[in-house]
């Protein structure tokens, strides 16, 4: 995301009055026409005890009429408030295994999808309700969500582009944030999800923080501008791209203590924005996206070799030929992106492509599929 994007996008913000979304103003009026429906229900019941008629009558002549049309958004809605993160539980992702999360830009919050059911009337189910959030990585357990938030400045600073903060969202639903920055960031989870790696464009460096929070640790100190900073499956090693955010990149990889840093490639060394960068799962290729050079979604070893271009084109949310927003399935077989606005699902070479009638592209839950 260039700096004009984030300035245009800060004064949107601050000259903005938040509104709430018309979809969380439908389902609160539907939520209230239900319970003054159960009221009323109530009150019919409890006369007619009163007046003698059994209850056992007043239910007969419910089952004798006929049931009213299934609402789908009602029933959406009920089915993403029983299983998501919107109120506490012991593991409010139980639900979505195996599911693929992602940000709507329709609608608020983070929500999952079933990469098994590309026609099925089964709605999404919303995770989370907050607004301009974007899922990054699950941690390997599928216990921890990393999301990027962007926030508003208070009316109290000095005008300027948003924070934005990377946020650990935990399988109780609780979270914690862990970084903020006045300009990007990226991040991933270290194997056993006890870390954070993390780079800021603006703020120069890679980072590493607990999961849990505290102080963060510098693993490349700040020099050329640093972005999409990710960590490989075994923990060993650090991908990322230096350049100057919308020109120069240059894919890099070094040990995860800062050592032995290396060039993997220039290919995307043109004007343009990098959008994604993400190791495969067995940590022997690297997935990039972007409007630049080998634009759209390109695969390549992490030695440099075997480049190879999986779509062609595409934005930041793949709205032309291309594709946006790529992630890998945990079995690495499979790779998801956003195109046109539609989830599309493809063997890991781009073949073999099946696009969804909803839903679009973001990170896998690592366990297994169950429904």
């Amino acid at each position: 995301m260039s700096d004009q994007k984030l300035r245009e996008l800060g004064a949107h913000i601050e000259d903005s009055t938040p509104m709430p979304a018309f979809d969380d103003l439908e389902r609160r009026a539907r939520r209230r026409v239900a319970v003054r429906r159960t009221g009323i229900l109530a009150a019919v019941v409890a006369v007619a005890v009163v007046a003698g008629v059994g209850v056992t009558q007043v239910a007969d002549r419910d089952r004798q009429t006929s049931p009213s049309p299934v609402d789908p958004i009602e029933q959406e809605i009920e089915q993403a408030d029983d299983v998501s993160c919107l109120t506490p539980r012991p593991n409010c992702f139980a639900s979505i295994h195996g599911w693929i999360v992602y940000s709507d830009p329709g609608r608020s919050g983070i929500w999952a999808v079933n990469p098994a059911a590309p026609d099925s009337p089964e709605p999404s189910i919303q995770v989370t309700d907050g607004d301009d959030e974007e899922p990054l990585e699950w941690s390997r357990d599928g216990k921890k969500l990393l999301i990027r938030r962007i926030v508003p400045r208070s009316p109290a600073e000095p005008l300027g582009m948003p924070h934005v903060e990377l946020v650990v969202l935990n399988a109780d639903g609780t979270e914690r944030r862990i970084a903020q920055a006045d300009r990007f960031l990226d991040g991933s989870f270290s194997p056993d999800g006890s870390q954070v790696i993390y780079s800021g464009y603006g703020e120069g460096g890679i980072l590493s923080v607990d999961s849990d929070g505290g102080t963060p640790e510098i693993l490349l100190p700040a020099g050329n501008e640093v972005y999409n900073a990710v960590i490989s499956p075994d923990g060993t090693r650090i991908a990322y791209f230096t350049g100057a955010g919308d020109h120069s990149h240059i894919l890099r990889v070094m040990k995860s203590d800062g050592t032995d840093i290396r060039v993997v490639s220039d290919e995307w060394n043109e004007a343009g924005h990098i959008r994604d960068l993400a190791w495969s799962p067995d940590g022997r290729r690297l997935m990039v996206a972007g409007d630049v050079g080998q634009a759209g979604i390109s695969i390549i070893g992490v030695d440099g070799s075997g480049l190879t271009r999986i779509t062609g084109g595409g934005g930041a949310d793949g709205s032309d030929t291309g594709g946006g927003l790529p992630a890998w399935s945990p079995d690495g077989a499979r790779i998801s992106f956003t195109r046109g606005g539609s989830l599309v699902i493809a063997d890991a070479d781009g073949t073999n492509a099946t696009e969804f009638n909803h839903g679009v592209s973001g990170p896998w839950n690592p366990l297994p599929l169950d429904h």
